[in-house]
């Protein structure tokens, strides 16, 4: 009989801490993942949407909702201290402009991150883009310490909340 609970109990514990997919960043930037969901229609999906981007408008965020098709909507704005890095014992900050393109289908969805902007020192536009922190080998160049799990968190948190969201409310 405990050999049975036991088996239920670990069941029941991995379930609730099942992961969902995490955002990896590549010197091309964020590969898409796929999120599994409860069924929902197009309807449903693209009102959650909005009231999620509500939300992060009433934190005082500046995030926007466009591009809206029956299974399609791109969500993008900035999101400040993004990613950081140490060099030379000094640590940068920025800022980026954050597109999130989504697919979506009665059971689950699609999340492409782009990050096609990148600020410095508050509101100038850096001409760097992702790819530019790293090497013709692929690996992050030296310098740029902190960067990669910076702007993985960032992005992680970003799309499990709206993960969250969306599989909380519908």
């Amino acid at each position: 009989m405990n050999t049975k609970l036991l088996i239920i109990l670990l069941f029941v514990c991995g379930t609730v801490w099942a992961q969902v997919p995490q955002l990896e960043l590549t010197p091309n930037g964020f590969e898409q993942v796929s999120y599994e969901i409860p069924p929902t229609d197009g309807g449903k999906f693209t009102d959650l949407s909005k009231a999620w981007v509500t939300e992060l408008k009433r934190r005082q965020e500046k995030f926007d909702i466009s591009n809206i098709s029956g299974s399609s909507l791109v969500i993008s704005g900035l999101e400040k201290n993004a990613f950081f890095y140490r060099s030379r014992g000094e640590t940068f900050q920025h800022t980026v402009k954050l597109v999130m393109d989504i697919n979506f289908t009665s059971t689950g969805y699609t999340l492409k991150i782009t990050i096609p902007e990148i600020y410095a020192n508050g509101d100038s536009l850096s001409e760097y883009t992702l790819p530019d922190y790293f090497d013709s080998k692929g690996n992050l160049k030296e310098g740029y310490d902190g960067l990669k799990p910076s702007i993985e968190n960032t992005v992680n948190d970003i799309a499990l909340n709206f993960y969250n969201f969306i599989t909380n409310y519908r």
